[in-house]
């Protein structure tokens, strides 16, 4: 049972951080970056998903050093720590890739993440917002695995 709920937890968290870049675009009209809405209306929502989805990476141990680097991105707001900031967002995007990668069934999510930073050039907001997609995405289907994984062994346990 306390599996179902942290599953529960977990799909919330994904399903957040997928629906903030779109809640901020549409309450708050475009950015340049989607850390730029920490300084709009929205910056409770930015704050508590970048929160929340720390506290969720920090919770996967192949995700430890992306939830550091997350809530680092969250301590050093971009205007404020221009440099350090900046030097933590690649850092944070870069060390997805690995787990990611790492993951031998969920592999294939490599290639839509990193496609997505050829859209750079043209806008860092979109190439952000792209590669959170691809993020939930390969989250949302590792919880799924996981929770098959967990109804299998409770079936054959209760055989």
């Amino acid at each position: 049972m306390k599996w179902l709920i942290l599953f529960y937890l977990k799909f919330l968290a994904i399903s957040i951080s997928v629906l903030t870049p779109w809640i901020c675009y549409y309450n708050e009209g475009p950015r340049k970056a989607l850390s730029l809405y920490w300084y709009t209306d929205m910056w409770i929502l930015f704050l508590l998903t970048n929160i929340v989805t720390g506290y969720y990476f920090l919770t996967l141990p192949s995700w430890r050093l992306s939830g550091i680097l997350l809530i680092g991105l969250t301590l050093f707001p971009c205007k404020d720590y221009i440099i350090l900031h900046d030097i933590i967002a690649i850092l944070f995007f870069i060390a997805n890739i690995n787990p990611i990668i790492r993951n031998k069934r969920l592999s294939k999510y490599c290639i839509p993440y990193v496609a997505s930073f050829f859209i750079l050039p043209f806008s860092i907001f979109w190439t952000e917002v792209l590669a959170i997609i691809v993020l939930c995405l390969y989250h949302s289907h590792s919880l799924i695995l996981l929770k098959s994984l967990n109804t299998m062994k409770k079936y054959s346990y209760n055989k």
